[in-house]
């Protein structure tokens, strides 16, 4: 029988997202896609996804059926703040919620003979969790928002002197960040299996039915980078640039790094580059600093980098922009934050500071030491392709779903 026929003949698959995999390039909807390209592998695919965005690119062909929920989040009011702080038991970004609506179209929608669901994200599988009683299900948890507000928390250098709305917001966080440690944990216990990036983020989930699906970067058969440093050297930082860890990293690069780079190499540049917020187009000083906005061939902008450089101070999951650098054989500094996850080791794979001191010379190291940054390429793109090349991680996606269809 021929292997699509076989395909064909399987019951269907369900993916709930909490964004749509195709659209605007970015981390999340990169797993998103690579996570249905492998169930798409097995059998056919219907997607749900729930969010308040505007899907602007439609389905490819390849899915079943498709169907945009509008989750239109928490809420905002002074009233709802005030109540969750003082009475209020799950995230903030949960509590109050009324799902009602959206599970019951999703009742209607729903083909009763999905052989399992893979679900992204703690928040959306406790939005649909009543529809999906009867099928086993993959919980996927590949950014784990505790230890994004424990990070947050840690890199806040507010003390007891801060103004009473800092103090406030500081309250607000340590509880959020203890109703986010119970939440998906048990969000993780209710699914048949849950799915992490690392086994530095499994250990803090600690349930039993965790396994490690790395993110995965495929690696270009032309790479971008270059051996030689330009004359004038460029520094990229890129990403999606409303991410609040984003912003305050290339806060932090932009005020308190680049000046101490500067003093060594005048005349580098950094390139920030992603959809941007007014915080971030603030930084925007040409020629030392240009922020350019969201650009549709990203590979046009790592052409242009001597360094990649991923200051952030807090933030889950792993980060595929650093796998994308080193694939495309670009040498990388990055926080221990930033590089969470990934397995790299400082000085083989890339560098790793976390004091603007530490980074910048660790900046400066790279676009002056030729033999390191030649080193560091080799070594980096080898480190991608052997553990998170996407055929690796569709193997590690197509082995949990067999393993949960044969168990179920």
């Amino acid at each position: 029988m021929a292997l699509e026929d076989s395909k064909d003949e399987r019951a269907p698959l369900l993916m709930v997202c909490h964004f749509s995999p195709w659209g605007e390039n970015a981390g999340v909807r990169m797993r998103l896609r690579l996570t249905f390209e492998a169930l798409s592998s097995l059998g056919p695919v219907d997607v749900v996804v729930l969010s308040p965005e505007s899907l602007v690119t439609g389905p490819p062909k390849g899915v079943r059926r498709f169907l945009h929920l509008k989750d239109f989040g928490l809420d905002r009011s002074v009233v709802g703040r005030v109540r969750w702080l003082l009475a209020g038991s799950a995230p903030r970004e949960v509590e109050g919620c009324d799902f009602t609506d959206m599970r019951e179209k999703l009742a209607e929608w729903l083909d009763p003979a999905y052989s399992m669901a893979w679900v992204a994200r703690a928040r959306t599988f406790s939005a649909v969790a009543p529809a999906l009683v009867h099928m086993p299900v993959i919980l996927d948890l590949d950014d784990l928002e505790a230890e994004k507000i424990a990070a947050q928390l840690a890199a806040d250098r507010s003390t007891v002197f801060s103004s009473p709305s800092n103090l406030l917001r500081r309250a607000r966080a340590r509880k959020n960040l203890g109703a986010w440690r119970t939440f998906e944990k048990r969000q993780a216990s209710l699914a048949d299996l849950s799915v992490v990036c690392s086994s530095e983020d499994a250990a803090i989930l600690g349930t039993s039915n965790v396994r490690i699906v790395p993110n995965g970067y495929q690696p270009p058969a032309n790479p971008a980078g270059r051996p030689n440093v330009a004359s004038a050297p460029t520094i990229l930082m890129q990403g999606f640039m409303v991410y609040p860890p984003n912003v305050d990293a290339v806060q932090y690069f932009v005020h308190d790094v680049l000046p101490l780079v500067k003093a060594r190499i005048p005349d580098v540049q950094v390139r920030i580059v992603g959809k941007a917020s007014s915080r971030v187009w603030r930084l925007h000083s040409p020629p030392s600093v240009i922020v350019t906005g969201f650009v549709p061939e990203i590979e046009d902008e790592l052409a242009k980098a001597d360094v990649v450089a991923v200051p952030i101070r807090f933030g889950g999951g792993t980060r595929i922009k650093i796998l994308e650098a080193l694939a495309h054989r670009i040498p990388v500094v990055s926080t221990s934050v930033g590089a969470h996850g990934l397995s790299i080791t400082n000085g083989v794979h890339a560098l790793i500071a976390d004091d603007a001191a530490g980074f910048a010379e660790a900046c400066v190291t790279l676009l002056t030491d030729d033999d390191l940054r030649q080193n560091l390429a080799a070594a980096g793109a080898d480190h991608v392709r052997e553990r998170f090349a996407q055929r690796v991680v569709m193997g590690h996606i197509q082995r949990l779903t067999e393993e949960l269809l044969q168990s179920s």
